[in-house]
């Protein structure tokens, strides 16, 4: 949370919040200390790194900080010589001198990405969320094929989203929303067998969900998948229930159309299930009372039709049901006064007929 203040002593407080100048002040002290600091080198191993690979990659660094706003520039002024292992604020390296991580996120950084980031061989971790960067992501970053996380969310990026990016065998994590992406989401992406969680909303990207995340096989381990707020089009693919550790998936606020199929119902790990605001058809399905790990079920805002499943009555965790602005037709089912944690619910605009069951009125938790 950033905190506004009118005195013109505004910026000492906003500054004490920011992530980044927390940081930035520990690295100060580290670096006027006598002390050794351990955490400095991660403890990965890595083959012994030549000189002349370490000072490519300072000059990688370099190239970028010079490409960069004057003000980033100034911030960065520990980046000097041709050491990036020493004292580089935001530069972890591995023992052998090797940069593995690199963690600027809410630094105020301004401008681009460069293609000599690709020189970053080892780098393990790219934290660089929560800037003001521009231009695209290069194609150079599918050479860093030790990467675990890339965190590029909450910037000014645009283009499309790099193929080279299927190059990264050991991704775990990818996270992009929150910027200006556009076109289609690579199929590449379907190679990543080590990932658990991607994010790639609210950005401007277009077509359908490629067949290579739902494909049997490929990401198996996958527990989060955010689409939402996208210009994604087609059918959610039917073998979205071959992710069977998919806790999390959120792909609202699109144009997808679809008819809402059972087997979307079988991922009996989901904790959160969001495809409102889309132009999906047909019925719920009852099957959906099996993903009893359920918590948050938006289905709003579509075309769904018939009645409502009593089956949801049986899932005992969920807390959130947003069933309003669809065609829902018949009575409220007696069933869903079994949700002793439901705290919000929404059935507004729809067919519905019949009394309220009286017993939604025993949820203390639905009322102020």
């Amino acid at each position: 949370m950033t905190l506004e203040y009118s005195s013109s002593y505004s910026l000492l407080p906003r500054l004490i919040i920011t992530p980044c100048f927390f940081i930035f002040l520990l690295f100060l002290l580290y670096s006027i200390s006598s002390f050794h600091v351990t955490f400095t080198f991660a403890s990965t191993p890595i083959t012994s790194f030549s000189k002349v690979e370490q000072d490519q990659e300072a000059l990688a660094l370099l190239t970028w900080k010079a490409s960069l706003d004057n003000q980033t520039q100034s911030f960065l002024f520990s980046w000097s010589g041709r050491n990036s292992c020493h004292h580089w604020f935001g530069v972890t390296c591995h023992r052998s001198g090797s940069v593995s991580d690199l963690d600027l996120q809410s630094c105020g950084l301004r401008g681009p990405i460069p293609p000599s980031i690709g020189n970053l061989r080892n780098l393990t971790t790219l934290y660089l969320n929560s800037n003001n960067l521009s231009g695209s992501i290069p194609q150079e970053i599918g050479l860093l094929r030790s990467l675990n996380v890339i965190d590029l969310s909450t910037n000014n990026l645009i283009g499309s989203i790099p193929p080279s990016i299927g190059n990264l065998r050991n991704l775990t994590t990818l996270l992009l929303p929150r910027n200006k992406l556009s076109g289609f989401i690579p199929q590449e992406i379907g190679l990543l067998r080590s990932l658990t969680g991607i994010d790639l909303s609210t950005n401007n990207l277009i077509g359908p969900i490629p067949s290579s995340i739902a494909s049997i096989g490929n990401l198996s381990s996958l527990t989060t998948l955010a689409l939402h707020s996208n210009k994604l089009s087609g059918a959610i693919p039917r073998e979205m229930n071959n992710i069977t550790h998919l806790k999390s998936l959120q792909i609202g606020e699109n144009n997808f159309m679809a008819t809402y199929h059972k087997r979307y119902a079988l991922c009996h790990m989901l904790t959160n299930l969001n495809i409102s605001n889309n132009k999906i058809s047909g019925a719920i399905p009852p099957q959906l009372g099996k993903a009893i790990q359920l918590q948050q079920l938006d289905l709003s805002s579509n075309h769904l039709i018939g009645k409502i499943p009593k089956e949801l009555g049986m899932l005992p965790l969920l807390f959130k049901l947003l069933l309003g602005n669809n065609k829902l037709s018949g009575s409220i089912p007696l069933e869903l006064g079994n949700l002793s944690n439901l705290e919000i619910l929404d059935l507004a605009s729809n067919n519905l007929s019949g009394p309220i069951p009286k017993q939604l009125g025993n949820f203390w938790k639905l009322w102020p």
